[in-house]
């Protein structure tokens, strides 16, 4: 029998830190997502529930308010931690709850998120690709500045022919986005984690992309890579993955392709960076900060 409750990370914050203290929770490993709920009772608090997936993931949570509490006071907030405790919810308050939460993205002028539930905004029907999203329980969305950066990197850089590699493809969102954008058929997803891989072939199915991607279930520390070198690899990844794929990365990328990389973390970003320039090879085009993310989009010059 299914299991009807779920158990959830509750933390009350100062309303003028909420954002980063979203940031914060959605960025540790394990959290599925992280919504908000209005407490009307305290002016000036806000509370955020952060959904786990896997009830272990709580365990090892639960003692970490001090990093959060660390985080939130380089931003300049102290005491802004007001409480911090698990809660048991029904499994359909947390499905509404997203709902309300989770609403039609604009990433560029080209291209458009949509929940699965949701009408297509007015806004969005001139747009070249909608991609109607259901990601599930731990997928993600789109809308953290991980996963942005990259559908921005798939509008800039995807046109007809242009043939793309998704690596850590997590719910497909990257791969489906591509194929809708018209790039060259089959786009590669490439996930370690066959419950995300269903996730990704659900969200191709709902978007009629099926026959446009092919998902590997591979572990990039021991795969050859594609047959042939391609015009785009994304590859929201941790660091250290990526600077040991850095010698095969460039033979994935073609010369004038670009590699777009994101998941970087602090000072990662800048670490990365050096890891790849120092290799050769790779001139950086474009470098962008959002939070504690960063976003690296290089150039495959051939040289080196």
């Amino acid at each position: 029998m299914e299991c009807r409750e779920l158990k959830v990370l509750v933390v009350d914050v100062l309303e003028e830190c909420a954002e980063a203290a979203w940031a914060w929770l959605d960025a540790q490993e394990g959290i599925g997502a992280v919504v908000t709920e209005e407490d009307r009772s305290k002016p000036g608090h806000l509370r955020l529930l952060a959904y786990p997936d896997a009830p272990s993931v709580l365990d090892l949570l639960e003692g970490r308010r001090g990093e959060m509490e660390a985080a939130l006071g380089l931003g300049g907030w102290s005491d802004a931690v007001l409480g911090w405790r698990v809660r048991v919810v029904q499994r359909e308050d947390w499905a509404e709850s997203w709902k309300r939460h989770w609403k039609p993205i604009e990433v560029s002028r080209r291209l458009w998120l949509v929940p699965a539930w949701e009408e297509t905004p007015d806004a969005a029907f001139g747009a070249e690709a909608v991609v109607r999203l259901d990601p599930g329980l731990g997928f993600g969305t789109g809308a953290h500045f991980t996963t942005r950066y990259c559908l921005e990197a798939v509008s800039r850089h995807v046109c007809p022919g242009v043939r793309v590699l998704d690596l850590g493809t997590g719910s497909g969102v990257l791969s489906v986005a591509a194929v809708l954008l018209g790039a060259q058929q089959p786009v590669i997803g490439v996930e370690f984690d066959r419950l995300a891989l269903e996730a990704a072939r659900g969200n191709a199915k709902l978007n009629e992309v099926e026959a446009g991607c092919v998902w590997l279930a591979e572990d990039l520390e021991e795969w050859e890579g594609p047959a042939a070198p391609v015009e785009l690899v994304l590859a929201n990844l941790y660091s250290s993955l990526l600077t040991d794929l850095i010698p095969r990365l460039k033979r994935w990328v073609c010369t004038g392709g670009h590699l777009v990389v994101s998941g970087l973390e602090g000072d990662q970003g800048p670490m990365v960076r050096k890891a790849f320039l120092a290799a050769g090879g790779w001139d950086l085009q474009d470098e962008r900060v959002g939070g504690e993310w960063t976003g690296l989009d290089l150039l495959r010059t051939g040289r080196g």
